[in-house]
């Protein structure tokens, strides 16, 4: 009797799925979906199963368990529950993954649905931290707790739309059940914002109602902020333009509409970092979404709140910013288009001689890039050679401190002070000497 349960539970999912789940209010666009699998007349009774594997040679093991489910054999995942397998085991060989969320990261419609019936949890999770769906070689600090996979996570970065329908109608979370604030320098670790990193509209269509729905009834600035507005981060670090318009609400009023192009002030009290979509897509060197950006008024000069780690690749970067601008992090990442298309903004919007709230003129930035035909230009256009920050650093001094020796020869051409010392009592040589720069160290007269 109680195989006969799971199995027309099995049945009923499934019977959801292609009608009611397709036409749910929830998903935007109506999806047309092919049959799945052939009904069988009977369930697998206990010796049946056990039958099939022989057959087929598969030990009756967690191990073998989560091969059929990762490989979509429907049959096989069938034979394991008919003869008694654990549908949510979990085995620390494995990193804790289930079944459910191996076959949700393939995309087996079918199997995530033969498993919701016979009762898969959706929202157990695995060992792994979430931002390694989307970046598996990022570092995390160990010291750090995170929050970690699920099944409906690695559906919606893979972007299977009809497996994230079917596990949220299954009971799995889109929303704020998780253990931990989010940090950006963990990744995209929510469904929506995994789905945001990977540019699949149709998915982010689909889960924003969900996740609104959620944020309605919820009064913190963290949650309110950090869960759509991360996903738009996130869009634009991958310079998915159309997931970004969806989240800004353009187009024809189907977007969501809820999250703003600059960061909202409570985002600096909360574990956002004050991160902004301008600074993630500057991260990254997307310079079309940069520019996508600056259209729609993304400010070049807003800041990060603190100190922070950036990392590209999934490896941290040594470089360090204090309230970093999309400039700031566009220079120390080396990405020269992108560095230039900003300065551009800035020239047309300020003027090549204009500052920012350091003090930091133009020249500065394209010197700490080692944009030597940038500088040619913006000094051309008036931007000053020897202009000095708040804390007194020149161009001369990020060039000199960044080891580019072109930058370094052409200030010296433009009769770049080299006598001139910061607050701390820093030359342009001495910030040399200090990072081995020896050519430049020569070139200065060292």
């Amino acid at each position: 009797m109680l195989r006969r349960t799971w199995f027309l539970s099995y049945w009923a999912l499934y019977a959801l799925l292609l009608t009611g789940c397709a036409q749910s209010p929830m998903a935007p666009e109506p999806v047309v979906e092919e049959p799945l699998v052939e009904p069988t007349p009977e369930p697998l009774t206990p010796d049946q199963g056990r039958a099939l594997l022989q057959e087929a040679g598969v030990p009756y093991s967690q191990a073998s368990f989560l091969v059929a489910a990762h490989d979509g054999d429907l049959r096989l995942v069938e034979a394991f529950v008919a003869v008694g397998m654990d549908v949510n085991v979990q085995n620390e060989d494995q990193h804790y993954d289930t079944a459910l969320m191996r076959a949700a990261q393939q995309g087996h419609l079918d199997v995530v649905v033969l498993l919701l019936g016979a009762g898969a949890d959706p929202n157990l999770r695995n060992g792994r931290c979430a931002g390694h769906i989307a970046f598996p070689d990022l570092v995390i600090d160990a010291s750090r707790r995170c929050n970690r996979q699920t099944a409906l996570k690695w559906a919606s970065h893979a972007g299977h739309l009809d497996v994230v329908r079917a596990l949220v109608e299954g009971g799995a979370w889109a929303h704020f059940h998780e253990e931990h604030w989010l940090y950006v320098h963990e990744g995209p670790d929510r469904p929506l914002t995994l789905a945001a990193a990977g540019g699949h509209l149709d998915v982010v269509r689909y889960l924003v109602p969900h996740v609104t729905t959620r944020l309605s009834a919820l009064s913190t600035y963290g949650n309110l902020v950090l869960g759509g507005y991360h996903a738009l981060m996130w869009a634009s670090y991958g310079g998915h333009q159309a997931v970004a318009a969806f989240l800004l609400g353009e187009g024809s009023g189907t977007g969501s509409g809820k999250f703003e192009i600059n960061p909202p002030k409570p985002l600096g009290a909360v574990r956002g970092e004050g991160f902004a979509p301008l600074h993630f897509a500057a991260i990254a060197g997307q310079t079309e979404m940069v520019g996508w950006l600056l259209e729609r008024g993304a400010d070049i000069h807003v800041r990060v709140t603190e100190w922070t780690v950036v990392w590209i690749g999934g490896e941290y970067s040594t470089f360090k910013h204090y309230r970093a601008s999309a400039l700031t992090l566009a220079a120390g990442q080396g990405h020269i288009e992108t560095l230039r298309l900003l300065l551009e903004n800035w020239v047309k919007t300020y003027g090549a001689d204009g500052r920012d709230d350091h003090g930091r003129t133009t020249l500065m930035y394209a010197a700490a890039a080692g944009d030597t035909d940038t500088m040619r230009d913006l000094v051309q256009e008036g931007a000053p050679v020897n202009a000095r920050t708040h804390t007194g650093a020149t161009a001369l001094m990020f060039a000199a401190h960044e080891g580019h020796a072109d930058a370094v020869a052409l200030l010296l051409e433009m009769e770049a002070d080299t006598t001139a010392a910061n607050n701390n009592g820093d030359t342009a040589l001495s910030l040399a000497q200090e990072q081995g720069h020896d050519a430049i160290v020569a070139m200065l007269g060292g």
